[in-house]
């Protein structure tokens, strides 16, 4: 299977060391040079160097019998028209997008992309992915991630084994008969480099991160026998008002009533941007590592503080 990747940045680097080690056929297009030049040097792919929303350059990466198309470079609109002059001239089966301008991801525009508008047939959001999945942490205090099954009748429920557990060293045979009123299973247990599904004589072990299903009747009761019993956020900070921050904010005012927040942004026009748009949430225009900035936000009150600015080093300082 033939695959071209639009991008040579971090993603589209670790998507073609994924689907190389598969056994794909690569082709990665990029303009920067050095970028593809790193990739080059370090995996089996083939490089060519150009804007890949030129038809000129897909047909010398091989467009014509390509199968999937990825499209990840920074720009939404270069990876838009990538996909659509892969669709128009090469007739390339699937089109990927990354797409990070949360404009484009509105509900109300989904019906834009379809054959006969944007042919892309799926859309890669990292910020929004990671803002669903602190979304979901806070609904699930104490666990590594959540996922919502069946309806949301049912939680994936992912957790480490702290020291403090207190259900290490049991056997699977006896925590079900321990625990028989609460339904939920455990799937899968990672443990250092090793993961494996358990059967009856699997025991727990410290550091252990495990994987199981609940019932949402019994998952208070479930996160307890791993001793967890913290309390959802009833108010929160996030700092950083970019496409994760935004995200997260608009999720939280759209789906949990529950929760106040308050965004910082440093920047003066994304600060009326963002209080443009969100109506429950209130926006503070200000530095997210001074303390008068802190205090007008009511950190001292917060359950959370959710520092997602471009800056690595002012997250860690923040938290």
């Amino acid at each position: 299977m033939k695959t071209i990747i639009c991008g040579a940045g971090e993603v589209g680097k670790s998507i073609a060391e994924k689907l190389s080690k598969e056994g794909l056929e690569v082709t990665v297009v990029d303009e920067s040079k050095e970028q593809l030049k790193k990739i080059s040097e370090t995996l089996d792919v083939k490089t060519i160097h150009g804007a890949s929303s030129l038809p000129s350059i897909l047909s010398s990466a091989g467009a014509s019998e390509c199968d999937i198309l990825i499209a990840v470079t920074k720009s939404d609109e270069n990876n838009m028209i990538s996909c659509q002059i892969g669709y128009s001239l090469f007739k390339i089966p699937t089109k990927i997008a990354r797409i990070r301008q949360q404009d484009y991801l509105k509900g109300e525009w989904i019906s834009l992309y379809n054959k006969e508008n944007l042919p892309i047939d799926a859309i890669i959001s990292p910020e929004n992915e990671v803002a669903k999945a602190i979304y979901r942490r806070l609904h699930a205090p104490g666990s590594i991630d959540m996922v919502e099954l069946a309806d949301n009748r049912l939680k994936l429920v992912g957790l480490k084994c702290e020291e403090n557990c207190p259900i290490l060293n049991t056997s699977i045979r006896d925590l079900s008969n321990k625990f028989k009123d609460i339904l939920s299973n455990i799937l899968l247990v990672f443990r250092g480099d090793e993961k494996f599904v358990v059967n009856s004589k699997t025991t727990l072990e410290k550091n252990d991160i495990v994987y199981f299903v609940v019932d949402n009747d019994n998952f208070l009761d479930a996160m307890k026998s791993f001793g967890h019993d913290e309390t959802e956020s009833q108010k929160i900070v996030i700092i950083g008002g970019g496409n994760i921050g935004y995200s997260l904010a608009k999720k939280i005012e759209e789906e949990d009533k529950n929760i106040s927040t308050n965004l910082i942004e440093f920047n003066k026009a994304r600060s009326e941007y963002l209080a443009a748009n969100l109506k429950s949430v209130t926006v503070i225009n200000g530095d997210g590592l001074e303390n008068e900035i802190l205090e007008e936000a009511g950190i001292a009150e917060a359950d959370n503080l959710i520092a997602v600015t471009d800056d690595d080093e002012n997250n860690i300082l923040s938290s």
